[in-house]
């Protein structure tokens, strides 16, 4: 987070930042699950690890909500698309896109690059990825989380919502979550 409160002390940050590596800069060709690589620093992928072929993916999408990235400055840019790629064996964050390109060319960037890992599993943030959402449901892309109704009022029935939204009720989990593998 680049202003406001932290979920995370600064030296916890401090501490993370020093065991970061550079990754490859690229992009995906959105007609098929293969990357070529580009001097860009925005609106592209950071790759640190290739999938492996015994792993499983989740990528979590936060589309930009054209939202000042700085609220107490005029002259603030507004914010940015974020995307993760997860290792969900390891924990490491393998990939991760930054930047203000459309929504249709973020979902197809999404959809390229969930291919490339292992099919991987995505959760688009609504009510802003419907889009991305709309793009892998026509593309036939079936990996796509679902949450059920208890995420959202704690009753607990299944339920065909796909994507995930951050609210009062699920934005303790995900930081909690968040806190947790940090601290592992």
């Amino acid at each position: 987070q680049a202003s406001g409160r932290s979920v995370f002390a600064q030296g916890t940050l401090d501490l993370m930042e020093k065991k970061c590596v550079q990754g490859r800069t690229v992009h995906f060709d959105h007609k098929n699950p293969e990357f070529y690589p580009t001097e860009d620093r925005i609106d592209c992928w950071k790759i640190w690890n290739l999938p492996s072929l015994d792993h499983e993916y989740t990528i979590g999408i936060d589309c930009a909500e054209e939202k000042a990235a700085d609220t107490e400055k005029k002259r603030s840019e507004p914010d940015r698309h974020g995307v993760i790629v997860l290792d969900r064996f390891t924990g490491n964050v393998v990939a991760q896109w930054h930047g203000r390109t459309s929504l249709r060319q973020l979902g197809e960037q999404c959809l390229s690059c969930a291919r490339l890992y292992n099919n991987a599993w995505i959760a688009p943030e609504l009510p802003h990825g419907m889009l991305i959402l709309d793009i892998l449901r026509s593309q036939g892309y079936d990996h796509i989380y679902s949450r059920t109704t208890h995420d959202e009022t704690l009753i607990m029935e299944d339920g065909e919502n796909l994507g995930w939204r951050t609210t009062t009720m699920t934005r303790p989990w995900m930081v909690d979550g968040l806190k947790q593998m940090v601290r592992d």
